[in-house]
C-alpha cells in the first residue's frame, strides 16, 4: 500500500463516544447523525489527526486481536463512504 493522501475530518461535525463503546457523529448543519462501532470510531480518530490509510492499518494492527485479511479493503470502503457522506475531506 503507498496511499500518501491524508483525509481531513469535516470540523463542523460533533462526536460523542459514550454509548457502551459506539459513537454518534452529529452534523449540526444538516440535522444528521452517524453511528460508528468502535473500530469506525478509531478510523475517525485517526482521520482527525490527518491520518493516511497506511498509518490507520498501522493503529488497527496495534489496538486489535484477530484482524481479518480484508481489513485494508474494508477500511477505504468505510473511509468512501465517509467522504460519500461529506464527514471526510482528502488533504493532497
Amino acid at each position: 500500500m503507498n496511499d500518501t493522501n491524508l483525509y481531513r475530518t469535516n470540523p463542523s461535525l460533533i462526536i460523542r463516544d459514550d454509548f457502551d463503546d459506539f459513537a454518534i457523529l452529529f452534523d449540526p448543519h444538516s440535522g444528521k447523525a452517524f453511528g460508528l462501532n468502535p473500530i469506525g470510531e478509531l478510523i475517525w480518530k485517526s482521520l482527525k489527526n490527518e491520518g493516511s490509510i497506511e498509518n490507520i492499518l498501522q493503529q488497527i494492527e496495534s489496538d486489535c486481536c484477530n484482524i481479518p485479511e480484508t481489513a485494508e479493503s474494508d477500511v477505504l470502503a468505510f473511509i468512501d463512504k465517509l467522504e460519500n457522506h461529506g464527514l471526510i475531506g482528502r488533504r493532497i
